[in-house]
C-alpha cells in the first residue's frame, strides 16, 4: 500500500492518481480495512470519470464496505448505484451482491428473481453469473427443493467456463449427495 500512496502523492496526472488510489483501495478492503478502502472509494469517486471504469469499481466498494459491516441497507442502495452506473463488471458483482444479501435476510424467492436477471443483463460475465447460479442452488437448498438444486448445480459444471466455479460447483453437489 505505500507504493500506491507515493504514487498518489507524486503524481501530477489526474489518471494516475486514480489508478494508484483504486490500487490502495482494494489493498485497504482485502486486510481488511474496510473503513480507509471507503475513505479511497470516495476519493475515487469525487474525482470524476477520468479512468474507465472507476466510478464504477469506487461505487462497488462502497457497497462491498457496508455489505462487511452487515449494512445491507446502504450496501443495497450502494450496489443498485453500481449496477446503474453501468453494464460492466463491476455491475455483475454488485447484481451478485444484491441476491446474496436477500439470501442472507432469508428472502430466498427474491435472490432467486434477482439472481436470474443475470441472464438478460450480465450473461458475459462468466465468473459472476456462476458465483449467481451457486447463489440460486443455496436459496433451493434453503427451501428444501434439493432435486432443484441439483439441477441447477449440474448445468453450471456442463456450461460454466470458469474452472473456479465448476470445482465449486462439483464440491457443493458432492455434498448435497452425501446428505441424502
Amino acid at each position: 500500500s505505500r507504493n500506491y500512496q507515493l504514487i498518489v502523492a507524486r503524481s501530477t496526472n489526474k489518471a494516475d492518481q486514480v489508478a494508484a488510489q483504486l490500487g490502495m483501495m482494494d489493498t485497504y478492503f482485502a486486510i481488511p480495512k474496510a473503513d480507509s478502502a471507503g475513505v479511497i472509494a470516495r476519493e475515487v469517486l469525487a474525482a470524476g470519470n477520468v479512468v474507465s471504469g472507476a466510478q464504477n469499481r469506487g461505487q462497488l466498494m462502497l457497497g462491498k464496505v457496508a455489505f462487511s459491516k452487515g449494512d445491507y441497507k446502504t450496501a443495497q442502495s450502494e450496489f443498485e448505484k453500481t449496477i446503474a452506473l453501468a453494464k460492466d463488471v463491476n455491475g455483475a458483482e454488485a447484481q451478485y451482491y444484491l441476491g446474496d444479501i436477500l439470501y442472507r435476510q432469508k428472502k430466498y424467492k427474491e435472490s432467486v428473481s434477482t439472481l436470474l436477471k443475470f441472464n438478460a443483463d450480465f450473461s458475459e460475465f462468466e465468473y459472476w453469473k456462476g458465483k449467481a447460479f451457486i447463489l440460486v442452488a443455496d436459496n433451493n437448498i434453503a427451501q428444501d427443493e434439493l432435486a432443484q438444486a441439483k439441477a441447477v448445480l449440474n448445468s453450471i459444471i456442463e456450461n460454466s467456463s470458469e474452472e473456479a466455479i465448476i470445482a465449486e460447483a462439483k464440491q457443493k453437489l458432492a455434498s448435497l449427495e452425501n446428505k441424502n
